[in-house]
C-alpha cells in the first residue's frame, strides 16, 4: 500500500512541475513512451532467459507481498511446542495443513518423521540460503533493468536528433524539435527512478524481513525437537528475534553513512 501512495505522491510532484510549465499536452508523445517500453521489454528478454525471467518475476511478487508477522509466527511455534509437550511429537501431524510458513511446515514434517537434529538444521538452512539467494536475484535484476533503461531513452533522443536535423527547416523549429528529442529521456528516466529502483528497494525490504522469518523458524523448529520447555523456547525465540532486528537496523543505518 505504501509502495501505491508513493507512486502517487510523486505522480502528484511531476504534475505540479507540469502544469508550471505550460501545455502538458506537449510532454506526451505516444511514439517515444512506445519506444522506451519497447526497449525496456527487449532488455528484460535479451537480459534473462525465459525461464529465468518467470523465476525472478514469481519471487519479486511473493517478496512484495505482506509477510506473516513475527508476533504471529512466534505464537504459532509456541503452539507447537506446548502441543509436543503435552502431547508428544506425533500430536503435531495433525498442525502440518494449518502452517502456512514453509520452513515451520517441513521441519514439522521432518520432526514427525524421525529426523535427527543435524539433517533438520542442515536441510533447513540450505533451503532458506536457497529462498534469500532467489530473492537477491529478482532484486538484481529489476534493478539491472533499471539501470540500463536511461541507456535506452538516449538512444531514442540520438535518433530524434539525427530525425529533426534531417528534416531541419530553419531556427523556429529548432527549439520544438530538441524538446520532443528529450521525451524519451524523460520517460526513460521516470521509469527507472520512480518505478523500477523504488521496486528493487521494496523486493530487498521484503527479503529481508522473510530472512528473520525463515531463520525464526528453523529456531522454532530445532527448539521443538530438542524438547525444550515452552517458556525457554519463548525467550529465547524473542530475544533471537529481537536481536536480528537490531542487527537489520544497524546494517541499514551504516549502508546509509555517507563515505
Amino acid at each position: 500500500m505504501s509502495f501505491i501512495m508513493g507512486l502517487i505522491l510523486c505522480a502528484a510532484a511531476l504534475a505540479v512541475i507540469v502544469m508550471g510549465g505550460g501545455n502538458a499536452a506537449k510532454l506526451f508523445d505516444y511514439k517515444a513512451l512506445l519506444f522506451v517500453l519497447a526497449g525496456m521489454l527487449g532488455l528484460i528478454f535479451i537480459t534473462n532467459p525465459l525461464a529465468a525471467l518467470l523465476k525472478d518475476l514469481r519471487c519479486a511478487a511473493v517478496t512484495l507481498r505482506r509477510s506473516t508477522k513475527k508476533d504471529k509466527l512466534i505464537e504459532q511455534i509456541m503452539k507447537l511446542v506446548q502441543t509436543a509437550r503435552h502431547e508428544g511429537i506425533l500430536a503435531l501431524e495433525g498442525f502440518e495443513d494449518k502452517i502456512s510458513d514453509a520452513i515451520l511446515k517441513k521441519g514439522i514434517v521432518m520432526i514427525t518423521g524421525s529426523a535427527d537434529r543435524e539433517a533438520i538444521e542442515s536441510i533447513l538452512t540450505k533451503d532458506a540460503q536457497y529462498s534469500a539467494v532467489l530473492e537477491k536475484t529478482a532484486q538484481e535484476f529489476i534493478e539491472r533493468i533499471a539501470v540500463m533503461l536511461p541507456g535506452i531513452g538516449m538512444i531514442g533522443t540520438l535518433v530524434e536528433i539525427v530525425q529533426m536535423l534531417y528534416t531541419y527547416k530553419g531556427p523556429q523549429t529548432l527549439a520544438p524539435g530538441i524538446a520532443n528529442a528529450l521525451l524519451p529521456v524523460v520517460y526513460a528516466a521516470i521509469i527507472a527512478y520512480l518505478v523500477l529502483m523504488p521496486l528493487a528497494s521494496r523486493v530487498k525490504t521484503g527479503s529481508d524481513g522473510r530472512k528473520q522469518l525463515r531463520e525464526l523458524s528453523i529456531q522454532g523448529v530445532l527448539a521443538i525437537q530438542s524438547g525444550e520447555p515452552p517458556h525457554i523456547v519463548e525467550q529465547r525465540l524473542s530475544r533471537f528475534a529481537d536481536n536480528n532486528a537490531e542487527k537489520q537496523d544497524a546494517k541499514h543505518g551504516e549502508n546509509s553513512e555517507p563515505e
